[in-house]
């Protein structure tokens, strides 16, 4: 008879979500340097250069502080896809479906409650609030620690990293990151929970 010990780590109490607040992020352009050349002087016989005109520059530059401190403000901000959670421990959870309110999603919160994490902890983002490449981008570069996936489909999966096989961890240059089936096949297959609670030890053991 197969092992279902594990199963209990999966019906906790129910988590509810929390609202989030938008927030955003501005991209910084760096500012433009200016560079003053001085003006190309007549030539002067060679019993006159006697003259500093370097100490003549600077005083000039001194007097004159704006031309320097000139900078170029950003373009526009970028608003982030809106996610639920505080986003606390910088795990990111990437679920594939349109929109925040999807099926499974108490069978979610009780997976994550099996591993201590709560909604102020984690950022649940569901894959149709990516809409553009500054989205996605941020989806990749955002500081988090974990990136947890759930039922992306192989173009995605390509796009994140070059090996995407469900329930290995994968360690990203700053962060870990693990793929998982959809939650509909996690809710009905004893073997996929198994798996997945498995992996999700090895990562909450990896700190």
């Amino acid at each position: 008879m197969e092992d279902l010990s594990f199963l209990p780590f999966f019906l906790t109490e129910e988590i509810y979500v929390i609202p989030s607040d938008l927030t955003e992020f501005a991209e910084d352009k760096q500012s433009e340097s200016v560079t003053i050349e001085s003006k190309p002087e007549d030539k002067a016989p060679v019993s006159l250069k006697v003259a500093q005109p370097e100490t003549t520059e600077v005083k000039q530059i001194k007097e004159e502080p704006k031309i320097t401190q000139k900078q170029v403000e950003p373009a526009k901000d970028y608003i982030p896809p809106v996610y639920s959670g505080l986003f606390a421990k910088k795990i990111l959870i990437l679920v594939h479906t349109p929109g925040l309110n999807f099926d499974h999603k108490d069978l979610l919160l009780k997976i994550l409650g099996a591993i201590k994490l709560t909604n102020e902890d984690v950022a649940i983002l569901p894959s149709g609030h990516i809409k553009s490449k500054e989205d996605f981008d941020w989806m990749l570069t955002v500081d988090k620690t974990k990136l947890i996936t759930f039922g992306l489909p192989e173009k995605w999966r390509k796009q994140i990293s070059d090996s995407f096989e469900n329930y290995k961890i994968y360690n990203q240059s700053n962060f870990q990151l693990l793929f998982s089936d959809n939650l509909d096949l996690i809710s009905q297959d004893v073997n996929a929970k198994k798996q997945l609670w498995g992996a999700l030890q090895q990562l909450v053991a990896n700190g």
